[in-house]
């Protein structure tokens, strides 16, 4: 899928449940979420006899388990038929070129949610850093690079940003 696509859809969630909070997205869109004492893997969304779950890890800060909550969303909209071949997936998967490309979708989906344009656009206008967005807006810096690429493509005139795709794999420790 392409960027504005992946952010549309995501707009289009946010939307109709007139909210961008995590956990109600995910009621709104009929994902069951458990939370799960997890040693390293951060989250899980899988379809069980047609049943969408999202699993995560139960001790996440807030902020975390709000990305990782809209990630696991995220592969809810984009990938639902995907998931329901494989049988769900795990962010402890070593991922080939598919799944990597999956993996940066369900981010792409997430900062388009935690990440409203106006704040990340008024941030840039008083001169923060990425890294300062990413703090001030409670969230990682990857996904606010990713923020800036979706800005990009609708014609921000930002700089596209270094960031990794698997920040929200596996739990350190």
């Amino acid at each position: 899928m392409r960027t504005l696509e992946i952010a549309n859809a995501a707009d289009q969630l946010v939307a109709d449940a007139g909210s961008r909070d995590a956990c109600r997205l995910a009621r709104e869109a009929g994902i069951i979420v458990l939370f799960r004492p997890f040693r390293r893997q951060k989250g899980a969304y899988a379809i069980i006899n047609d049943t969408p779950f999202m699993f995560i890890k139960d001790d996440l800060p807030e902020a975390e388990r709000s990305m990782v909550i809209l990630h696991e969303i995220g592969h809810h909209c984009l990938h639902r038929d995907a998931a329901r071949m494989a049988g769900g997936f795990r962010d402890t998967q070593l991922f080939d070129r598919a799944n990597a490309r999956m993996e940066t979708e369900a981010n792409l989906f997430a900062a388009e949610i935690l990440l409203p344009d106006e704040d990340f656009l008024d941030d840039v206008a008083n001169g923060y850093s990425l890294h300062e967005i990413a703090a001030q807006m409670n969230c990682d810096r990857n996904l606010a690079a990713l923020k800036a690429d979706i800005l990009i493509e609708r014609g921000a005139p930002l700089s596209p940003q270094e960031h990794r795709n698997d920040f929200l794999r596996a739990a350190s420790g």
